[in-house]
């Protein structure tokens, strides 16, 4: 008799609950048991990133395992939220219809001074101009009463 292929279905329990995965005006990030103190930083106004204990290489975005050595022995350290624009681009088009925005949205990569690069929503001042090499440093934006998103400001 040959055997039977069976395909279980498990519920993951083991992710937060962040409740809708759709704002009025966002879709939530991914979340995991790995990036929940990133998170949880942000909401207390804390960027936060690992360092593997191991090779000492900054890891960014939160991860199990060190993508350089593959040690689980990862560190959280609080960044100064410093850094300057390495890359960037204006969005014109709205991400809404029903709810256009005044002007354009700048969205880019910081080049964080401990060392990683994220991508992130650069705001600036009316009618300001962006250039590579900027310095920005970090604020958080609430969106909801459960997420804080950290972007950037130009200086």
């Amino acid at each position: 008799m040959q055997p039977k292929e069976v395909t279980i279905a498990i519920l993951d329990t083991t992710k937060p609950d962040v409740g809708a995965r759709k704002g009025p005006s966002f879709t939530y990030p991914r979340w995991s048991l790995e990036t929940k103190p990133y998170w949880d930083g942000c909401m207390r106004g804390e960027l936060l990133y690992q360092r593997c204990a191991d090779c000492r290489e900054i890891v960014f975005h939160a991860r199990a395992l060190c993508p350089y050595c593959l040690s689980g022995n990862l560190d959280w350290l609080k960044s100064k939220g410093r850094g300057k624009i390495y890359s960037f681009t204006m969005q014109h088009i709205p991400l809404h219809r029903e709810r256009p925005e005044s002007r354009p949205r700048a969205l880019g990569i910081v080049e964080v001074d401990e060392g990683f690069h994220m991508f992130t929503e650069i705001q600036v001042a009316e009618r300001a101009e962006l250039h590579v090499g900027q310095p920005v440093s970090v604020h958080f934006d609430k969106v909801a009463e459960n997420l804080t998103l950290p972007k950037f400001r130009a200086e």
